[in-house]
């Protein structure tokens, strides 16, 4: 079995397993996977800083391609949220405390493409990354937190279970819009560290592997209430030793993402500094990328730009991808407080 093909059924498996899921959230965006990051693969380079769920897979096809189905495969997969935590507080959630935080925004992904050509063989990466989410004014969410603790209230006071039932039917919607809009609407600051690595398998044969590239970056990003936007910026330092000399990137880049319902827009220059041999070179990557939201677990992404020219001058790539990201899994359902 050569390693795309062991990589495809990893992802199967993974996707078979967790697929099915009970009195959970779904407000699911594309994820922000550093290990596809890293190898190039994603549409965009600066990924949003968002509380990730249990389980998203993303596939990727660059227009000039010539096999199908796309080469580019990621899975990224967020521990905490494979359990249920039933002591965990809407509160605690929303606003988390600075390790609440750095344990619910942990995701680990690990992502594949092609080799580079003129090579051939298989790129495989890992990578982690978590986030610290500054604390929120939530009074705007007011109305819908009320409104569940006046049901809860009720259930507590009744002893029928066929009413207790219907109360609760009657708050989960409710809960449901709560947090989808805690997780899309809510504003202010949020920071992203990540770390990825990646090795080339060179003819798809095991025994070839060998480490072509690592990397560790910050984003961070503020999000607007009015428009809907967010505005993030990136710093990132990437080893690449598939190359002789070796080549040391360092990116620094912006990007602003505007949401309009179900369509996302967006559009991010990195500027990157290429240092080999004890001299360095300027490039820049430019990319306008639209988001479009299928249905609740399903996001199609399209790319358009240039890449950095990472191999020599008037070399930068173009940047024509067109993704699927579908949402396997899903946050569970927090507590407001009360109930039983």
């Amino acid at each position: 079995m050569n390693v795309r093909r062991f990589i495809a059924l990893v992802l199967l498996c993974g996707a078979s397993r967790l697929s099915a899921q009970v009195d959970t959230l779904r407000a699911f965006r594309a994820p922000a996977s550093p290990a596809f990051v890293l190898i190039d693969a994603a549409p965009t380079a600066i990924a949003r800083p968002s509380t990730p769920q249990r389980l998203v897979m993303s596939l990727v096809s660059a227009l000039q391609d010539e096999d199908f189905p796309p080469k580019r495969y990621a899975l990224e997969i967020a521990p905490y949220w494979l359990t249920r935590h039933r002591t965990l507080t809407f509160e605690q959630y929303a606003a988390p405390a600075f390790w609440q935080s750095i344990i619910q925004t942990l995701s680990l992904s690990v992502a594949t493409t092609n080799i580079p050509k003129p090579d051939t063989g298989t790129v495989l990466a890992f990578g982690v990354r978590t986030a610290y989410v500054s604390s929120r004014d939530l009074s705007w969410l007011r109305p819908l937190r009320d409104t569940i603790l006046q049901i809860q209230r009720k259930i507590l006071e009744t002893d029928d279970q066929a009413i207790e039932d219907s109360l609760r039917a009657e708050m989960r919607p409710v809960n449901l819009r709560l947090q989808r809009a805690l997780r899309t609407e809510r504003t202010g600051w949020t920071i992203e560290g990540a770390a990825a690595g990646a090795m080339d398998f060179q003819g798809d044969i095991a025994s070839n592997g060998k480490v072509s590239r690592v990397g560790l970056w910050v984003t961070t990003g503020y999000r607007l209430s009015k428009p809907n936007a967010d505005l993030l910026a990136v710093v990132r330092l990437t080893r690449d030793d598939r190359v002789a000399p070796r080549q040391d990137f360092l990116d620094l880049g912006g990007r602003l993402v505007l949401d309009k319902e179900d369509l996302t827009l967006s559009g991010e220059y990195v500027y990157r500094s290429i240092t080999s041999a004890g001299s360095s070179r300027p490039s820049d990557r430019l990319t306008a990328a639209v988001e479009y939201r299928v249905s609740t677990d399903i996001l199609l992404t399209a790319a358009l730009g240039r890449g950095a020219d990472e191999r020599g001058p008037d070399t930068g790539p173009l940047i024509a991808q067109i993704g699927v990201d579908f949402g396997l899994g899903a946050i569970p359902l927090i507590r407001t407080g009360g109930g039983r």
